[in-house]
């Protein structure tokens, strides 16, 4: 699968206009009903495979495209409030058919467990096929604007987006920020009124 490389070039910027730190459970405690809609409450709290729960809402496998992947060194944190550096980076649009569902970034913090997983398939899709067991500890939920990702979603901001931590073996290993696409909401939407009529 070819590399995105037109798109690298352009400025993922990302615009946070709220923020909230989960590690602070007074704060996020207070936040969650208070500003995130109930509707994006079950996708950024979920500590379960996303790439699974999109394989069965939409019955179709989710497909990998590529923006970049190399060897980089997080400097800039401001834009996803992180406070540690990465080795490996890897940036992709998570799609399903032709709609684009998910942007998401990977910061391997140990290189060598990143080659494991240097494959054209989701992470949560390697995982599953390696049954390789993690904890996920998010860390961070957000929403605000980006206009490249909005216009790669077909909708307008503002946009839910979180950062979490994964452990391998009780030790954090890889960095994920992922930015969704409002269609999300919509699968579960109808999958909930199905289920109730």
């Amino acid at each position: 699968m070819k590399i995105d490389t037109k798109l690298h070039k352009a400025a993922y910027t990302f615009i946070k206009i709220w923020s909230t730190n989960i590690e602070n459970k007074k704060i996020f405690c207070s936040s969650f009903n208070d500003f995130i809609p109930k509707e994006w409450q079950l996708l950024l709290t979920s500590d379960g495979s996303l790439t699974r729960h999109i394989n069965i809402l939409r019955r179709q496998k989710v497909q990998i495209h590529i923006i970049i992947n190399k060897r980089t060194v997080l400097e800039d944190t401001k834009c996803f409030s992180l406070d540690t550096v990465g080795e490996t980076k890897r940036e992709v649009w998570l799609m399903n058919g032709n709609q684009t569902l998910i942007f998401a970034q990977s910061y391997w913090l140990e290189p060598k467990q990143s080659l494991q997983f240097n494959s054209h398939k989701p992470i949560g899709q390697v995982l599953i096929d390696n049954e390789i067991n993690v904890h996920r500890e998010i860390t961070h939920i957000y929403c605000g604007y980006c206009k490249i990702i909005e216009s790669k979603f077909g909708n307008r901001g503002p946009l839910w987006g979180r950062s979490y931590l994964l452990y391998f073996n009780r030790t954090p290993t890889l960095i994920i920020n992922e930015i969704f696409s409002p269609y999300l909401v919509k699968d579960i939407q109808f999958f909930n009124h199905k289920t109730h009529a």
